[in-house]
């Protein structure tokens, strides 16, 4: 019986091939074969910086400039799970007026042909887990240096589409409403065995701009100021912090700058 045994084991072990059960091999002089193999592992250096990110609907390679300034920002190193682009939202100077006014967001992202491009944010997945990820975004006050808020501020994102390398699709809302301070809202999401490789959320389309004096304006992107706050706004900058939280990674933070 014992023998038996030692024999069973050794057949199993014989039909292991890089820890895979394999099927009876052949060794017939006219018919022989030999194995290949490979293991894939993580990409845990973290001394390299990221690729630039693309955009995905014009397939051009965006330049983001220096940190804090241009378009949006980028992350110092990479991660197997990671944001490889977020962007800042610029509104420029607007005149101080009764009534409710809505500001278009100036673009300012362009590819590396000097082509405008329409705001977007990029999640990167080669983690090869296929555990799905979560992008999410927070806000800071409205706020000048003289400590006024804009109360009711808010930013609407519209025509919210997702762009990715899998079957398995990242899904995102139409359109979303950020106010200030907000403690957490959904970018785009996805479920498990969905979401690897490369996704966008791009807020409108880039023959959506609009040109508008010396800059094209991105109407997807629109900053809301209600009656009360133009009436309490001071003649100063106004800043949020916006923080874009993607799952199971650190936060990663990018300013918007508007001058009010």
């Amino acid at each position: 019986m014992k023998k038996i045994n030692l024999l069973t084991v050794a057949v199993l072990a014989s039909t292991m091939v890089g820890g895979v059960v394999a099927s009876a091999a052949n060794t017939a002089p006219d018919k022989l074969d030999t194995n290949a193999h490979v293991k894939f592992v993580q990409d845990t250096d973290p001394g390299e910086k990221p690729e630039k990110p693309t955009d995905p609907e014009g397939g051009g390679v965006i330049d983001p400039g220096n940190p804090g300034e241009g378009g949006g920002e980028t992350p110092s190193e990479k991660a197997p799970l990671m944001i490889n682009f977020a962007p800042n939202f610029e509104f420029g100077e607007v005149a101080i007026k009764s009534g409710d006014v809505q500001v278009p967001a100036i673009s300012q992202i362009k590819d590396d042909k000097g082509n405008d491009v329409a705001h977007f944010v990029q999640v990167q997945d080669n983690r090869g887990t296929h555990k799905g990820w979560n992008l999410s975004l927070t806000t800071s006050e409205f706020a000048a240096e003289d400590g006024s808020k804009l109360e009711d501020a808010s930013i609407s994102l519209s025509e919210v589409t997702a762009f990715g390398d899998s079957e398995g699709v990242a899904t995102t809302e139409a359109s979303q409403t950020i106010n200030f301070p907000q403690t957490s809202v959904a970018v785009m999401t996805a479920a498990e065995k969905a979401g690897e490789g490369v996704w966008t959320a791009k807020f409108g389309k880039n023959a959506s701009l609009a040109q508008d004096g010396e800059n094209k304006v991105n109407s997807n992107v629109k900053l809301n100021l209600s009656a009360k706050d133009m009436t309490k706004v001071s003649a100063t900058d106004y800043n949020s912090t916006l923080t874009w939280n993607l799952a199971g990674t650190p936060t990663f933070a990018a300013s918007a700058t508007p001058a009010v």
